[in-house]
Order: structure tokens, then sequence, then C-alpha cells
């Protein structure tokens, strides 16, 4: 059975719930701050993604030339940089927060600038970046987005 991208979306939304639920728990009953509740989550993680890509044959078709090469480093980068100051400060701010969710929503709209950078990334270099989806219907999606993401910040 193929799953749509939707259905996919939301398993991973169902899938991501119960750690960041957890988080203050673990910070308030047994000491375990948000960094090491990150660090031992996202270790998991890479060992489990890394099982999957191997298993599901992700390597078979990469032809390693210097291109590639550099496009793995500097996503290798991204990660070390970007993602490390990314969870970090939404570890902290879920522990700090009024409610643990709050976090993440505001995290995860990050799909706001995601939604309009792609389109903006084809629109500039149709050569280089797939074509994005951009219809009326989104773009009030992403509006109420935007406004439910005022509400919370009140």
């Amino acid at each position: 059975m193929q799953l749509t991208w939707l259905t996919k979306s939301l398993i991973s939304m169902l899938c991501f719930a119960p750690f960041f639920i957890c988080l203050g728990a673990a910070k308030k009953n047994y000491n375990i701050n948000p960094e090491l509740a990150f660090l031992l989550y996202l270790f998991a993680v890479s060992i489990g993604l890394f099982i999957y890509s191997y298993s599901n044959s992700v390597f078979k078709n990469l032809h390693l030339d210097s291109k590639t090469i550099i496009a793995m480093l500097v996503l290798f980068l991204a990660g070390l940089i970007m993602g490390t100051m990314a969870n970090v400060f939404m570890a902290q701010a879920t522990v700090e927060a009024p409610n643990p969710g709050l976090p993440p929503a505001i995290v995860n709209s990050f799909s706001i600038i995601v939604f309009l950078g792609s389109f903006l990334a084809f629109k500039l270099f149709p050569g280089f970046f797939p074509e994005a989806n951009f219809t009326i219907t989104k773009i009030i999606g992403i509006a109420v987005a935007i406004a439910g993401l005022t509400l919370m910040g009140i």
C-alpha cells in the first residue's frame, strides 16, 4: 500500500507528539535537562534513519562525484550548525513555555517560510529547484496559519 504525502505527514505528527509531551516530565521528575533529552532522541533517530536507509537501498544509486560530495557537505554543515541551534533552542523553550505544545507549534510553522521560499526559489532558479504548487487556497491557509501564530503569541 502506497501512503499519500498527507497520510505520511499525519503519521509523522503522531510520532513526534509523545516526545514533546514527555519532555517537561523528564525534567521535572528525573532532572533530565531538555538538551540531553534531545540528544538521546536525535541519536536514536540517527540510528533508525541509518538502518532504514541501508535496508531500503537509499545509498545504492548515489554517485559520489565532486558536486554530490559538496552538496552532501553543505547539508551536513547545515545540520551541524542550524540543526543544533534549532534543537537546543526548541528543547529549552519546550520546558520553559506555559504549555509544551507552543514551541513546537511555533517552530513547525517554518513550513510557512518553506512554502513561500520554495515558490520564490523555483521562480528565481527554475532549472535548479523543483516546481512548487502555489494556489489561492494554499495562500489562504498560510494567512490562517500566520493569524494562528499571532494569537498564540498573545
